[in-house]
């Protein structure tokens, strides 16, 4: 037996229990072992209860944790979990049921002292990836052509989190609904792509919320001729020819 339940070093061990047998026995008292030492370690208490939690993109290897953190102790142990708990993915960037490791947990209590904590172990989590919108272009008026295309201009851009290395690559390709003259019609946009060292972690949004006016066309009538006339006091012109 050791003195004590708790966790140390070369604590002290009494025995009991041995008796002597034999002829000659009844000569002898029996001593039990002594001067024995031996070691309790402290044994691993795993913090339970605690989720990670899906994110949107960031930049940063943070990762929120969600639950109440636990633990179950040995027999009628008295210990609790204190400190705040920090979750962080391996990378920053985004994925399916990337892991997460925790830390920040802490022991407390009256036998807090013979358990070592482990952090919350299993953990994963998603990173989606965050959307990029492209900015700096607009939708160029113009006269009824019988398309639905649309003209842009400016500079396409975009502005990634951090420092990331994120740019804008393809061709702009604008459209109206329909190819009808109007004032401030909708222009969509496509085919815009992202490019760079941390573009996977994106997902482009094209410019949004662009308009433009097409113009109706001059639509001249042909075929039609003047005719001469002889002076009769009007302004009338007969008209010949088919328009």
């Amino acid at each position: 037996s050791f003195a004590d339940k708790n966790a140390g070093a070369n604590k002290a061990v009494t025995v009991s229990g041995y008796t002597l047998a034999g002829l000659d026995a009844g000569n002898y008292v029996v001593t039990q072992p002594s001067g024995l030492t031996a070691t309790i370690s402290k044994a691993s208490l795993a913090v339970s209860g605690i989720a990670a939690v899906d994110k949107t993109y960031d930049a940063t290897t943070g990762a929120a944790l969600s639950g109440t953190a636990a633990v179950a102790a040995l027999g009628s142990d008295s210990v609790s979990v204190m400190g705040a708990g920090v979750g962080s993915f391996a990378d920053k960037n985004a994925g399916a049921n990337k892991a997460v490791t925790v830390s920040g947990y802490t022991l407390a209590g009256l036998d807090a002292g013979n358990y070592v904590v482990t952090q919350p172990s299993g953990l994963t989590a998603t990173i989606s990836k965050a959307s990029l919108a492209v900015s700096g272009i607009a939708a160029v008026d113009k006269t009824y052509d019988a398309t639905t295309g649309a003209a842009l201009s400016g500079t396409a851009a975009v502005a990634a989190l951090g420092s990331d290395s994120v740019s804008v690559t393809g061709a702009g390709v604008g459209s109206f609904a329909d190819k009808n003259a109007g004032a401030n019609k909708a222009v969509t946009v496509s085919g815009y792509t992202l490019s760079g060292t941390d573009a996977g972690n994106y997902v482009v949004t094209q410019p949004s919320g662009l308009t433009a006016s097409i113009s109706k066309a001059s639509l001249a009538v042909s075929g039609i001729a003047a005719a001469n006339k002889t002076y009769d006091a009007t302004t009338g012109a007969a008209l010949s020819g088919t328009a």
